[in-house]
């Protein structure tokens, strides 16, 4: 997540609705996310932070009646998030201890150094009320132009375990999705399958 980063996701927020269906949340990956958070949802009422959450409003439909906050660092990112807050997640998250339901980050991690997701992590907990639950997705072999490095769940598991919260799903698995094909700049999956990550932890 650097300056250069920030900037070409400003500039791709303006097309990123109409090409997201080619691009790293192509839609069968959406309805993974979708089977995986319906097992994990918390209470009516709850507040739940999207971290990294870009333009994705259509995706916030399957949250009900309880409360999103959409966080990016790309301000073009977040128009039409009912609740956004313009952040850089490399920083604290701007955001009360034991205030939060759930935290999710999707198709994130990878735009962040080792030490900046564990940062990104113990901060997610603090957040966390007891029984909250944290939700990360990524793809470990994925190679975005603005990748800084891979996602491994198994190396992010112990980190969690070390600040009290216990693992509910750790894992990599190969997903007949589509292989992944860069194009420098985006790109799109073809016929095939791909690795994708998932790490769930409730705070004790």
């Amino acid at each position: 997540m650097t300056e250069k980063g920030k900037q070409y996701w400003n500039d791709q927020a303006y097309s990123w609705g109409d090409s997201r269906g080619l691009g790293d949340l192509a839609g069968e990956v959406r309805k993974c996310i979708r089977r995986e958070l319906e097992l994990f949802l918390p209470f009516e009422g709850d507040l739940i932070l999207n971290l990294g959450a870009g333009n994705d409003i259509d995706s916030l439909n399957m949250w009900d009646m309880r409360k999103v906050v959409s966080l990016d660092y790309a301000r073009n990112m977040l128009k039409g998030n009912k609740l956004a807050v313009e952040a850089d997640l490399r920083n604290n998250l701007p955001f009360l201890s034991e205030s939060v339901g759930m935290v999710c980050s999707f198709f994130l991690m990878r735009y962040l150094t080792l030490h900046e997701q564990q940062k990104l992590i113990v901060e997610s907990s603090r957040v966390l009320r007891q029984g909250g639950i944290l939700v990360i997705i990524d793809v470990p072999d994925n190679h975005h132009v603005c990748q800084v490095e891979k996602f491994d769940p198994l190396f992010l598991g112990p980190v969690l375990e070390n600040i009290g919260m216990k693992i509910i799903k750790i894992d990599v698995e190969e997903r007949n999705f589509g292989k992944y094909i860069s194009t420098g700049f985006g790109g799109w999956y073809e016929n095939g399958s791909y690795k994708i990550g998932t790490l769930v932890a409730m705070k004790l």
